[in-house]
């Protein structure tokens, strides 16, 4: 909140914002918490929002800044984005995978990045 008061123009912060949290979803237990963007600049803060998926959206981003405020990237996500089971999915903020769950989603990465 006193980021842009100090000047602190090279300030970059980023944001994973998959609307998930230990409990569910954000925008269901904290719906005031959004939209992130507007409360953000409202501080003072540049901020965009990108897709945190691809990291040439995000380097894109942070590369084109005006630099004179600090800057705040919010990248939109998928929970275990990759791994069927694991998509969308709050418990995997804090639960560790089974040997035989680790096993598949490595497989179903794998798959992904052929």
């Amino acid at each position: 909140m006193m980021a842009a008061n100090l000047n602190l123009g090279n300030l970059v912060a980023f944001l994973d914002l998959n609307d998930l949290q230990g409990l569910g979803r954000t925008s269901e237990t904290h719906p005031h918490f959004y939209p992130v963007l507007d409360k953000v600049r409202a501080f003072g803060w540049e901020a965009v929002e990108v897709n945190g998926h691809d990291a040439a959206a995000v380097y894109d981003a942070v590369k084109s800044r005006q630099g004179k405020q600090p800057f705040f990237v919010v990248g939109k996500t998928v929970k275990g984005k990759g791994v069927s089971y694991m998509e969308h999915v709050a418990i995997w903020h804090y639960r560790s995978p089974s040997k035989e769950e680790y096993q598949r989603a490595l497989a179903e990465l794998t798959e992904v990045a052929m």
